[in-house]
């Protein structure tokens, strides 16, 4: 009778692992499938006198520089060499 009972709390734990890694393998594709759905916004060049010449990262960080007058947003990543890679003219064109 003592196996019947270890064989039935074995079988009990062994559904329980089996329910969590459901629901764990369940939770990471909602997670990406709502992260591909919802990406995150980067924003374009302005179409103004300031941004249409700009060709170089050195540019960029005059403005958007520690001492300029629109310097980065806390938390903004800092590739001082990459700005182009994510922030692209409006009509697409790589610079």
């Amino acid at each position: 009778m003592a196996t019947n009972e270890k064989q039935s709390a074995n079988g009990v734990a062994k559904s329980l692992k089996t329910a969590l890694f459901v629901v764990l393998v369940a939770s990471v594709v909602a997670a990406l499938v709502w992260l591909s759905l919802h990406p995150k916004h980067v924003p374009v060049l302005p179409v103004d006198a300031d941004h249409r010449d700009v060709a170089d990262w050195t540019t960029c960080l005059t403005c958007h520089g520690p001492d300029g007058p629109n310097p980065l947003k806390q938390g903004h990543p800092v590739h001082q060499d990459q700005c182009f890679l994510c922030h692209q003219p409006p009509d697409g064109e790589k610079r």
